[in-house]
């Protein structure tokens, strides 16, 4: 090991590929990455190339503090080492962004337009822009990831794959380009395949997800849940239902649904899917609820609409065949929206602001492309704070922008019939929400 490293934490790891420990170089914070594989110093070289045509291009990003083409990580393997220095007070873009209030997002938008706008100046791109790879630091926002710059080759391509991170919902100042329309046609279709690829993604082993398989069972569940419970609830899902402190909320023919308190993970949701025959037969074959449900929840959780935190997917094989399935996500107190629109002790004036969220929730997702297919009440969770957020999403799917108006419709025309079930509630009340979900009440 380097002795002018010392290692306090790895924040990165690639098994045999690559390191990233943060720890003091020479007493100063700073960041080691070690290359291990076989492209370890062209790795390193295309780190410090990079960062050095940032720093030209008048870009701020890390600076680095130490090169080596031989060195060794703490735990023993031999590669190159670079190291860099620490950038004081650094958030991902994504930590700031989520912190922020409105004017504060859309300062921090315009800031990384502007720097990417900068990039494409001078000539460069950024092969790997996610939010994660912009630092905001005390001095402002820098960019890393060195090994990621190229020769700028499509500036639209790229800035629309940088604008289809943003929140659904939340619209960048984009005055500064025109005509923007082809802008936003190649943003759309940008996020278009980010939803298309996250959603092959989770049923892989990647950074956020661990995957086990077996000839009768397949399951996938959060690299970021360290807790042996949670690996005995996948062992063994039915198991839960009859643990002590376990609590039905519903049992019926489609899907049984229970919590269960689970160690350090906390209060859990079980939901087991149902087969349903003779269709299961047919369906079997296909991706299931439960795979829907997973894949949609980190979908939505990627463009910034609540959702609980999805923890585990369990399936039942029979080779390619998928019996009975189940979902684990986090649990979020609250209750259902429904049952608030029916309880005549609340009034209109209480109820309307939770009704104008989940109006907007509907309205920002079909901004993205996305159909919920099940707009009741009871698919709305409000949270003692007052926060609507989207359960049930086995019904989820995407299609690319422009939606036709029937698959459009068919939510918020679902929605706008939960007033039904309460008829003294004010007609007002009704026109108003029909005008936000953009119909006729």
């Amino acid at each position: 090991m380097n002795l002018h490293f010392q290692p306090l934490e790895c924040v990165r790891l690639l098994p045999h590929r690559r390191q990233v420990w943060r720890g003091l170089w020479e007493g100063q914070p700073a960041f080691a990455k070690f290359y291990l594989d076989a492209k370890a110093t062209q790795d390193l070289e295309a780190e410090e190339s990079g960062l050095r045509q940032l720093h030209q291009a008048g870009i701020a990003a890390p600076f680095v503090l130490h090169r080596s083409p031989q060195s060794e990580s703490p735990d023993g393997h031999k590669g190159a080492l670079l190291v860099l220095a620490e950038i004081p007070g650094a958030r991902t873009l994504l930590e700031a962004f989520a912190d922020a209030d409105e004017d504060g997002k859309t300062r921090l938008a315009a800031e990384v337009i502007g720097l990417f706008r900068r990039l494409h100046t001078a000539g460069l791109d950024h092969k790997d822009c996610h939010f994660g790879n912009f630092i905001v630091g005390d001095d402002g926002l820098h960019l890393i990831d060195g090994d990621a710059v190229r020769p700028l080759s499509d500036a639209m391509s790229s800035m629309a794959l940088l604008l289809a991170q943003f929140p659904a919902g939340f619209q960048p100042d984009l005055s500064a380009f025109s005509p923007v329309e082809p802008l936003v046609a190649a943003t759309a279709a940008a996020r278009f395949d980010r939803i298309r690829r996250l959603g092959r993604k989770v049923f892989r082993s990647c950074t956020a997800v661990e995957t086990s398989r077996s000839a009768t069972c397949h399951s996938w569940f959060s690299s970021f849940v360290d807790s042996l419970a949670l690996q005995e609830l996948l062992d063994d899902p039915e198991a839960s239902l009859r643990h002590p402190s376990a609590r039905l909320l519903k049992e019926g023919h489609t899907c049984t649904v229970w919590t269960l308190p689970l160690d350090v993970t906390g209060q859990v949701v079980v939901k087991r899917y149902n087969l349903e025959w003779p269709g299961a037969l047919v369906k079997g074959f296909l991706p299931g609820r439960g795979a829907k449900s997973w894949a949609g929840a980190f979908i939505l959780a990627d463009q910034g609409l609540p959702t609980p935190k999805p923890l585990a997917l369990i399936e039942n094989r029979l080779g390619p065949w998928r019996g009975t399935s189940w979902i684990v996500t986090a649990h979020q107190e609250g209750c259902d929206l429904l049952s608030l629109i029916t309880d005549d002790k609340l009034s209109d004036e209480k109820l309307e602001p939770l009704l104008q969220q989940a109006a907007k929730l509907i309205a920002n997702l079909a901004a993205i492309g996305g159909v919920h297919g099940d707009c009741k009440a009871q698919n709305f969770l409000v949270d003692p704070d007052g926060q609507v957020t989207w359960i049930d999403l086995d019904s989820l799917k995407f299609r690319p922008l422009p939606l036709s108006p029937e698959l459009t419709d068919k939510d918020r025309r679902r929605f706008l019939r939960n007033l039904d079930k309460a008829p003294w509630r004010s007609p007002d009340l009704r026109r108003r929400l029909a005008a936000s979900l953009g119909m006729e009440g």
